[in-house]
């Protein structure tokens, strides 16, 4: 089953030119290193950052774009006319790259984490008394339908107010909205991994930022922490409520590549089996070195988003997406 958009005619890659720094000017066309081999083209350089814009032309997102670091240029291929930045222009972006490679580790605290877990608890239930005052949804239902790729649209304006009312819209939607388009463009979300992690919520081991914008405004690492504390008991109170405690959740991959392990802090899975399978390569073994398809039972209070109560996971993707925190005893 295939849930994407995709090319059958495009051209295969022995057209294309491995990505690589010097490809990174304004107007280079080329596409990723995906299944489908999504079209798009660089857009904006920022040198002093050592991140690119990349415009995507092509399927669902056609029109967006995401904000990478120089470095991902290798996970893209160029047309063969290409035009390379001058050598001091490259230089200059090598020794960005350089130093922004410098490693950043945010291991769990236990003490915090115990900490967080109580304090979240405490939302929780007070979220459940909003959810029992204020909720269209539980005004009219009180079961989820798990096998549905769509989400009630009840439950998303029932989020939408609560965090309306609690001061973090702004947030909530930009941390929708990234997660969707992609969680690697620009770096809020890592702002958000890194925050989660220091709060014992997972754990981070990534790069040091490079924007410097990142824990200011709606931003700021207080202001992150208690979205964070808000969304995970709004998520913890609506399953509650259906009487859930955990639930059964679908990761599929597949890679052209080498099998590696990937530094996280949230893990993309699925509610739908026939989902997890379309990401995982079944019935196209030949095209992949590597797939796996696993299944996870995961207790309600490792979600930090879902499709459920996210509209914005609701749009052009129907992939019954779950988000949650990344347990380091998964190894995926």
């Amino acid at each position: 089953m295939s849930i994407h958009q995709s090319d059958p005619e495009r051209k295969p890659d022995s057209f294309f030119c491995p990505g690589k720094l010097a490809y990174l000017v304004p107007g280079n066309k080329g596409r990723l290193l995906d299944g489908r081999r999504t079209p798009g083209y660089v857009e904006k350089v920022w040198p002093e950052r050592a991140m690119f814009r990349w415009h995507i032309t092509k399927f669902e997102d056609a029109g967006s774009y995401w904000d990478l670091p120089a470095e991902y240029v290798e996970r893209l291929q160029f047309e063969p006319k290409a035009v390379e930045m001058e050598e001091r222009e490259l230089e200059e972006i090598k020794e960005k790259v350089r130093c922004f490679s410098r490693p950043l580790i945010r291991d769990i605290d236990p003490v915090r984490r115990e900490k967080e877990q109580k304090e979240i608890s405490t939302r929780q239930k007070r979220t459940e008394k909003w959810l029992e005052n204020h909720s269209g949804f539980f005004s009219r239902e009180n079961q989820l339908d798990l096998s549905a790729r769509k989400g009630p649209q009840a439950l998303a304006r029932d989020l939408q107010q609560f965090m309306q009312e609690k001061g973090f819209a702004e947030a909530e939607e930009k941390t929708a909205e990234n997660m969707v388009l992609n969680p690697f463009s620009g770096e809020w979300i890592k702002g958000m991994s890194i925050v989660a992690a220091e709060m014992g919520l997972t754990r981070f081991r990534g790069k040091i930022p490079r924007t410097p914008e990142i824990f200011s405004g709606i931003g700021e690492k207080e202001n992150r922490e208690d979205y964070l504390r808000e969304r995970n008991g709004f998520i913890r109170a609506f399953f509650n409520l259906t009487g859930r405690e955990e639930v059964s959740l679908y990761r599929g991959m597949a890679t052209e590549g080498d099998w590696m392990i990937k530094d996280r802090s949230f893990l993309s899975c699925t509610f739908n089996l026939e989902v997890g399978k379309s990401f995982c390569g079944l019935g196209k073994e030949e095209n992949y070195r590597q797939f796996y398809l696993v299944k996870l039972t995961v207790p309600v209070g490792k979600i930090f988003m879902s499709y459920l109560e996210t509209e914005a996971m609701n749009r052009q993707y129907l992939e019954a997406e779950a988000q949650i925190f990344y347990d380091y005893s998964i190894e995926i």
